[in-house]
């Protein structure tokens, strides 16, 4: 079994950051947020949590993740 915290499979990882907007209504339920990038850019933006994961998903596994 492969440990997943050696050097050599860390060494195969890529590290992302990224910071969630979100917009929440007076009653705390999210209206719709945004995906920005570590650099301040704009990525995705989304409506309500169910679309949250899928669009993260789209944009990281799209390739156009800045790796730190």
């Amino acid at each position: 079994m492969v440990d997943p915290w050696s050097r050599d499979e860390l060494g195969h990882r890529r590290l992302v950051t990224v910071v969630l907007r979100l917009i929440l209504d007076r009653q705390g339920l999210l209206v719709h947020g945004e995906i920005i990038d570590s650099s301040n850019r704009l990525r995705a933006r989304f409506a309500g949590w169910d679309r949250l994961v899928p669009t993260l998903r789209a944009w990281v596994e799209g390739g156009s993740v800045d790796e730190e």
